[in-house]
């Protein structure tokens, strides 16, 4: 997988480790307490996923800053996954899957009146 290459820092991404796989992130600017989040299911090497759990995940969580740790927390799910199959056109189908959830979050902020 060329995670690394396509999901860059130059676009707003961090990559950090959660449990068996990598995890990138993306704080959204418009509406700092959304968080959208791709779980990418590349092994770390410090374990294995289950069989026929191969997949990417894509989600938006709501995020607050905590002061005492200076760190970001979640707070809760916002936007349910799309799930992304490890298929030849995964770059095509992520960047779709992004497209659904940014496109909810904007129509759930405007509803709540983030926006």
């Amino acid at each position: 997988m060329d995670f690394d290459n396509y999901l860059t820092t130059d676009k707003g991404w961090k990559k950090s480790k959660s449990g068996y796989e990598y995890v990138y992130d993306y704080q959204m600017k418009q509406i700092p307490n959304i968080m959208i989040k791709v779980l990418s299911s590349i092994n770390t090497g410090e374990g294995k996923r289950n069989k026929g759990s191969h997949a990417i995940r894509v989600f938006a969580v709501q995020t607050s800053f905590d002061i005492e740790s200076g760190e970001v927390k979640i707070v809760r799910g916002y936007i349910k996954k799309q799930i992304v199959h490890l298929t030849a056109n995964w770059r095509e189908d992520l960047l779709n899957a992004y497209k659904i959830i940014m496109s909810q979050v904007v129509v759930r902020a405007r509803k709540q009146r983030l926006l």
